[in-house]
């Protein structure tokens, strides 16, 4: 059916069908319904949306908080990732010349 791996969400076809689509963890919720079922939404490019039953309402309500987990960890990523590229970092000019000039023993 599906799996969380790596901050995706992976959605596999029936049976021992192969993988179906890829879903990134970033910007996703999942919400718990009625009848053992949970969705799934993610606000990636194109959105996505599905609705999953488990086989259980405990298991339903583990997928969600796994899920939940999964999405804030990918987030708190990508916060640090963007606050490391706005910091910046220093850059240092190789010169060639400069080079020929260092002592060698």
């Amino acid at each position: 059916c599906c799996r969380v791996r790596s901050g995706r969400f992976e959605v596999f076809a029936s049976g021992a069908g192969g993988l179906v689509r890829v879903v990134p963890l970033v910007r996703a919720t999942a919400a718990l319904h009625p009848g053992a079922e949970f969705s799934f939404r993610a606000s990636s490019i194109p959105s996505h949306e599905e609705l999953f039953r488990a086989s259980s309402d405990k298991d339903a309500a583990e997928w969600v908080a796994v899920i939940d987990r999964v999405v804030s960890y990918e987030q708190e990523r990508e916060e640090a990732s963007l606050r490391l590229l706005t910091a910046g970092s220093g850059m240092f000019k190789y010169n060639y010349s400069n080079s020929k000039r260092v002592k060698r023993f």
